[in-house]
């Protein structure tokens, strides 16, 4: 069974986020955001990435909540955006706190102005990550 696992790396997040985001940006359908600015779809970058927008939302149930989010089609155009940036670019950003989706379900979120990471893992998939770096113990009671 996997369950919810929070990551709060004290030194190099973008590295492991980098890591982490090339292990499992090929099972995701969806990227969320966060909407952090009324006026994040007049940014060059979103206005070359609307022809992907699926939805918008507003009080969405999610690991990491906000007011408003925007979930995008997993496009190459949209991956290699989302691949182009380092954990701590997302801080503060227009659209901010990342969140991967399959089938529906967040298996990989993350609030960035906290430096924490969220990952639905099944125990051997957390050991694996502990073997190679992650101090990943702190489990999450979940419901999303």
């Amino acid at each position: 069974m996997k369950k919810y696992f929070l990551f709060e790396p004290e030194t190099d997040i973008n590295k492991h986020w980098e890591y982490l985001l090339n292990i499992i940006i090929d099972q995701a359908d969806f990227v969320e955001f966060n909407i952090l600015w009324h006026d994040w779809m007049m940014q060059k970058e979103f206005i070359l990435l609307k022809k992907f927008k699926v939805e918008e939302f507003e009080n969405r149930k999610k690991i990491f909540m906000s007011n408003k989010s925007v979930r995008y089609k997993l496009t190459p155009e949209v991956r290699e955006y989302v691949l182009s940036k380092k954990f701590t670019d997302w801080q503060h950003h227009f659209v901010e706190d990342p969140s991967f989706l399959r089938k529906g379900k967040e298996f990989i979120a993350c609030r960035s102005n906290k430096g924490r990471i969220c990952l639905l893992l099944s125990e051997p998939e957390r050991l694996f990550l502990i073997e190679q770096g992650l101090d990943i113990w702190f489990e999450l009671e979940s419901k999303y």
